[in-house]
């Protein structure tokens, strides 16, 4: 019973400090602390030149939005003879990557399309930046995520030719979510301080490092080797997954739920012991195993579940 007391005690007192560090991250970008505390349920509450590729159409189009004008933007670039990879640099935006068929192409709503840049350099990478940080000032949190007072989020989609494998991808953005799907490239870095990340049929070849502050990943039928992953606040979920090279999970507080494919006997696993319970195929027990594959486990607060098939 006494040593009851103190897990739980211990427990209570690590889920304090996360929502005091959620609550300071938050404060210092200008969130209500409150919400954003409800949010993840801590609160009370249920430079290279640039250049364009040939024949580059646009395709502008003009809406009202209360008293301000934002516009929707279009572009296609063909297939650049040295395309190779993408970095994206939004403050506020929901983001889509996909893998499809024909042109590289850009499409965006929501923006002013005066601040709006979008080319290829000449070292072959496709450069977005857009700085809307105004409104981050417009943000309020609800049971559903992240919304805006007057308006929707900024809506960015790369559009990728098929079966093309970048070098890199980069994506930074403070808040709004972050979707990639059917892509293959290298590297992939991701850094989000407030929303949800989902990964959807994503192969990465030498090294995926996610950053993340308030949010959650969703992470399905992808291939990540050398996958190294950090939140503060929220749920990492993988299914249909395969992790190669060295796995590396940092949660302070939320659930990790690892479906695999493969075998534990494939893995070395490092796992020191946390505020939470831990399951590896439904046994509590560490696999001792000595695999060519690594996963590491640092987390504070919250359940693990590792499973495999």
């Amino acid at each position: 019973m006494k040593k009851y007391c103190i897990f739980a005690a211990t427990a209570g007192f690590i889920l304090l400090i996360a929502g005091l560090t959620l609550g300071g991250i938050c404060a210092s970008m200008g969130y209500d602390v409150e919400e954003a505390l409800d949010r993840v349920g801590f609160g009370n509450s249920s430079s290279n030149s640039t250049s364009y590729a040939t024949d580059v159409t646009y395709i502008e189009e003009t809406y009202t939005d209360n008293s301000n004008d934002y516009e929707s933007y279009s572009v296609s670039l063909g297939i650049p003879d040295n395309f190779k990879g993408i970095s994206v640099n939004i403050p506020v935006a929901d983001i889509y990557i996909s893998n499809g068929y024909g042109d590289l192409s850009i499409y965006a709503y929501g923006i002013d399309t005066a601040k709006f840049s979008c080319a290829v350099n000449d070292s072959g990478i496709l450069e977005i930046n857009y700085d809307n940080s105004f409104l981050e000032d417009k943000i309020h949190f609800s049971e559903d995520g992240f919304e805006f007072s007057d308006f929707e989020a900024p809506h960015v989609s790369v559009n990728l030719p098929e079966n093309i494998i970048l070098s890199d991808i980069s994506v930074t953005a403070k808040t709004g979510s972050i979707y990639f799907s059917g892509i293959t490239a290298e590297t992939l870095i991701t850094s989000l301080s407030a929303g949800d990340l989902n990964l959807d049929c994503v192969n990465i070849n030498e090294s995926a490092d996610i950053s993340m502050t308030a949010g959650n990943a969703y992470i399905d039928g992808c291939r990540l080797n050398n996958f190294k992953i950090s939140n503060t606040a929220g749920n990492i979920y993988t299914d249909e997954t395969r992790l190669t090279g060295t796995a590396e999970i940092d949660s302070l507080a939320g659930n990790t739920t690892l479906n695999l494919q493969g075998s534990a006997d494939e893995y070395t696993f490092d796992i020191p012991k946390f505020a939470g319970e831990l399951t590896v195929d439904d046994s509590s027990v560490i696999p001792s195993t000595s695999g060519s594959n690594t996963i590491k486990v640092n987390k504070t607060a919250g359940n693990c579940e590792i499973n495999f098939y």
